[in-house]
């Protein structure tokens, strides 16, 4: 069996419930945690960490640094890629799914160095 992750609009635990029960075995949020990042701790406590995962939007700037985007990275935070990672996995995220703005669909690969820091912060897939 293929297990199924899905992200995208969802608000509230009652969404992610009614995505586990309907099969998928993760949800991925993004947007919602700058609204509420609560939800994290209230998804990883009913659904299980395992089951939580965060996505992490990240550009990097004309002068090298990383800035997290969230809303179809039209919203730039005040955060560090490595603090918000954190602050997530405090919260209880399972799991950090981490997507470089710059190179998403380019087929260049991996920003390496943007996970090797953020792998190095949290004990986290």
């Amino acid at each position: 069996m293929m297990p199924i992750s899905y992200g995208g609009g969802i608000r509230d635990l009652q969404a992610a419930k009614e995505l586990i029960r309907r099969g998928c075995e993760k949800v991925v949020i993004n947007s919602q945690v700058f609204e509420d990042e609560g939800i994290i701790k209230e998804l990883s406590e009913t659904i299980g960490s395992q089951s939580t995962v965060v996505s992490i939007d990240v550009k990097t700037s004309l002068f090298g640094k990383y800035a997290v985007y969230s809303h179809s990275a039209r919203r730039k935070h005040k955060v560090s890629p490595v603090a918000h990672a954190m602050r997530m996995v405090e919260l209880g995220a399972g799991e950090i799914f981490l997507n470089s703005i710059d190179q998403d669909g380019t087929w260049k690969g991996y920003e390496l160095k943007l996970v090797e820091m953020i792998s190095e912060a949290v004990s986290v897939p």
